[in-house]
């Protein structure tokens, strides 16, 4: 699965943070440094599988239980973002 960043997000990278504006919602939203991370690995183009891949090597001992856990708390915080509206999962329509 892949996310897009919402057109009214303006975001903006820290020191160790990512600061977010919602424009839609007017909200501001600092991102802590794994959020960070996982917000500019998706910004750079990565799928949720890549992200959970690069993180899981640089996280974990790369054990198969570690690598899920690991996955499922990407794959919730993307969910929360999308849900938001600050993310927008992309479809295979949108892909082509």
């Amino acid at each position: 699965m892949r996310y897009e960043i919402s057109e009214d997000v303006v975001w903006t990278p820290g020191f160790d943070e990512v600061r977010l504006y919602d424009s839609e919602s007017g909200e501001f939203q600092t991102l802590n440094s794994t959020a960070a991370q996982i917000w500019t690995l998706l910004a750079d183009g990565k799928d949720v599988e890549g992200i959970v891949a690069e993180l899981g090597a640089e996280h974990t001992d790369g054990s198969p239980e570690a690598l899920d856990m690991i996955g499922s708390d990407i794959r919730g915080f993307l969910a929360e973002l999308a849900a938001r509206g600050v993310l927008v999962a992309e479809t295979a329509a949108s892909a082509s």
